[in-house]
């Protein structure tokens, strides 16, 4: 399957899936088929193995398959897919046995707002707009797995950075002005 993908044969790759290949069985290294089309730009590939229910979350050298699909506008599109699909489909300890729509959207943000808070720290626009335009919800604070703290919304992130661009998209998505630090850090950036 990672030599399909590799050569971004969609066909042997759907031959290969249909015949019970695993979508998220790691390469010698850990490399997943999706973080292989991700970091090949291959979108077809990555809507494939989305697909056959490729493992979303695994990360490669530090970074998720989404990272890897932000990282340069030439793959984009990859990360429109991963965006697109449910995080959770098929869940129904999210939002019970229907998995209703409020739900899904906050486990998307979830699960996305590690790198929406990256991206906007990094000044990122581009990326920034296209997680949002795939309903990322700005507010949503997270823990850290490795220490449980929580960690600053992607607004404070911008802020922090001096990303005005990124502000100006977040507060335009809705995002709220919690806290005096904030507040006064926008202030700033205004009369600059």
């Amino acid at each position: 399957l990672l030599h399909a993908v590799r050569a971004r044969a969609v066909a042997a790759a759907r031959a290969l899936l249909d015949a019970r290949a695993d979508p998220s069985a790691p390469n010698g290294v850990g490399a997943t088929p999706l973080i292989l089309a991700c970091s090949r730009g291959a979108a077809p590939c990555v809507r494939l193995l989305l697909g056959a229910r490729a493992d979303g979350a695994a990360a490669w050298r530090g970074q998720s398959a989404l990272s890897i699909a932000l990282g340069t506008e030439a793959t984009f599109e990859c990360a429109h897919a991963i965006l697109s699909a449910d995080p959770r489909a098929g869940d129904a300890s999210v939002g019970g046995p229907d998995g209703g729509a409020r739900s899904r959207i906050l486990a998307r943000s979830a699960a996305f707002q590690p790198e929406l808070a990256r991206y906007c720290a990094r000044g990122h626009v581009a990326a920034v707009k296209l997680l949002l335009e795939a309903r990322v919800v700005p507010d949503v604070t997270r823990a850290d797995p490795a220490d449980g703290r929580i960690r600053p919304t992607a607004l404070v992130q911008a802020v922090a950075g001096g990303n005005a661009a990124c502000v100006i998209e977040l507060l335009s998505a809705g995002a709220e002005v919690v806290g005096a630090d904030a507040g006064a850090e926008l202030e700033r950036m205004a009369r600059l």
